[in-house]
């Protein structure tokens, strides 16, 4: 069996980042970290939530992963990330989802999340509003090109159900395939 890559694709506080790390610390899917030529943010940190590096260039785009432009920086990771077998989990925007499935789903089962929100949730959660804004100039996908699709605009008591329901279901595509 191929190993599974779990793609998570959401906005800017939908809680994909938050899906990532759960599926990580409490359900033991090992977590891609992606590398980015974006300046780090208060409170990231190197190896945890990216890999911050000057350029991409060094890479050649046959070791990528996936790649997508966002924002004027760079974003991508490296096929030597996923391990040899089982699962892992990725955050990746719509445009590295579609690369990814595009041009990797022969050596890799894929399965994508897309993680939603409203955009008064995303205030409640104190999201800036140029964030929500810049996420404007995505590349959407029709709903039907995910595999499951979580709404994230309760409690986070809610959304943990909801993350435990999804892995549970991926879990039996994979020993039906």
């Amino acid at each position: 069996m191929k190993p599974t890559i779990i793609a998570i694709v959401g906005a800017s506080g939908s809680g994909k980042t938050y899906l990532s790390k759960m599926l990580q610390e409490q359900l033991g899917v090992y977590l891609i970290v992606s590398h980015t030529t974006r300046p780090m943010r208060e409170g990231e940190i190197e190896g945890v939530d990216h890999y911050y590096i000057k350029n991409a260039h060094r890479f050649g785009r046959s070791q990528m992963l996936s790649y997508t432009k966002f924002a004027d920086y760079e974003y991508f990771a490296l096929e030597e990330q996923v391990p040899p077998k089982g699962y892992c989990a990725y955050v990746v925007d719509e445009r590295g989802l579609r690369f990814l499935k595009e041009n990797k789903s022969h050596k890799f089962d894929i399965i994508s999340i897309r993680v939603e929100a409203t955009m008064d949730t995303l205030l409640e959660r104190g999201i800036p509003l140029c964030r929500i804004m810049r996420d404007e100039d995505r590349e959407p996908l029709p709903l039907g090109y995910y595999d499951c699709v979580i709404e994230n605009n309760g409690t986070i008591e809610e959304f943990d159900m909801k993350i435990y329901e999804t892995y549970k279901k991926i879990c039996r595509w994979q020993r039906q395939r």
